[in-house]
């Protein structure tokens, strides 16, 4: 019986490579190199790491997502880091972006609970720590967001139109964050994956009334 479930408890929540099963990260070097970048056009202002329909990545944010295996954060936050530091350098010219401001989606009260943590949150909490700690140039880690409206997951609604419309109008922004963030700052919004965009452009939307300089959402997997 122990046999048994050990073997359920090291499926779910692995402490080996999910890839080449040696033990380890739940992503090992060797095997996250293989994992593609997105075959598919990404949404306008949004980038991602990897392709989502790829089995290993997909595995891996299962339990980043569901399994409480944050791990996954530290390993792909110095990825994310250079993919942000690629786009601000060739797509905004800036080479020494100063006021940014990584943001993380909110998740409900509710799953917040269930899950002991916003996955995304810990995305945006470990590029932020890999930005400050090896490069030493300060980026901010806010989150003025919160959700004030109940969505169905959005995995599980089908169509660009309806997912649109079952995120509409649900992020708002806290109101203690109203008035203390720079003018000017720059914001990148982070999340796990994105499919048609959505989420991403519905905090884009309310973040707007904090004037920010520039946005654009980064994901995990696309």
């Amino acid at each position: 019986m122990k046999s048994l479930l050990y073997k359920v408890i090291s499926f779910f929540f692995p402490h080996y490579c999910l890839g080449c099963k040696k033990h380890g990260p739940i992503i090992c070097t060797k095997c996250l190199a293989t994992i593609p970048p997105p075959e598919r056009d990404l949404p306008r202002g949004i980038y991602a790491l990897f392709d989502y329909r790829d089995p290993l990545i997909k595995k891996a944010l299962w339990n980043l997502k569901y399994g409480n295996v944050s791990e996954l954060a530290e390993i792909v936050a110095p990825l994310m880091h250079n993919e942000i530091i690629e786009i601000l350098s060739e797509e905004y010219a800036l080479l020494e972006a100063k006021n940014i401001v990584v943001v993380p989606i909110p998740t409900s009260g509710d799953k917040t609970k269930k899950r002991s943590y916003n996955h995304a949150y810990k995305i945006a909490e470990a590029v932020v720590a890999y930005q400050n700690k090896i490069i030493g140039q300060h980026w901010q880690l806010v989150d003025p967001l919160i959700k004030i409206k109940k969505t169905q997951r959005q995995a599980m609604v089908k169509g660009r139109d309806k997912r649109i419309k079952n995120i509409q109008g649900a992020f708002s922004i806290k109101k203690e964050f109203l008035n203390k963030i720079p003018v000017d700052a720059f914001f990148i919004i982070v999340d796990d994956i994105t499919t048609t965009g959505a989420s991403i452009n519905e905090a884009m939307r309310a973040l707007k009334p904090l004037n920010p300089r520039h946005m654009f959402g980064i994901t995990i997997a696309h």
